[in-house]
């Protein structure tokens, strides 16, 4: 019976995707930290869905385009939390930050922007800064607040 139970669960781990192992350790209160096109953050996850990962740092809230993630690394570390619902993908929460018009840091390999998200198309987002941008959704690993 031992055995079994044990296949079982090494299925259930091999079954389970990015945002599954992300979500299981925002419910246990695992200190995160996470790598993605060379920038790198640490804090305890408030949402895991779809695509997207929200840190929660000390001193920011970082959105997370799971798809440009490196490397997730976990400690166990307090108590969990059920996870933030309002978001479902990173497009939806680029939509969030167009419609809030506060000040961001976009960040990709190479992207380091501050403004503001001034729209979000299909495939990528028009950007007001210092200049005027546009930046292909794919690019953004990271949205800084």
């Amino acid at each position: 019976m031992a055995a079994w139970e044990g296949d079982a669960e090494r299925l259930r781990q091999r079954r389970r995707t990015l945002v599954d192992v992300l979500w299981e350790a925002m419910q246990r209160g695992d200190r995160v930290s996470i790598a993605a096109a060379g920038h790198s953050f640490t804090g305890k996850l408030t949402a895991a869905r779809g695509d997207l990962a929200l840190l929660a740092t000390t001193d920011a809230e970082v959105a997370l385009n799971l798809g440009t993630v490196d490397l997730v690394t976990y400690v166990r570390d307090g108590e969990g939390v059920s996870g933030d619902r309002s978001f479902g993908s990173f497009f939806a929460y680029l939509g969030m930050l167009e419609v809030e018009g506060v000040e961001v840091r976009l960040l990709g390999r190479d992207l380091d922007l501050a403004g503001l998200v001034d729209a979000v198309a299909t495939d990528h987002v028009m950007f007001l800064g210092p200049t005027e941008g546009v930046v292909p959704i794919t690019r953004i690993a990271a949205i800084v607040r």
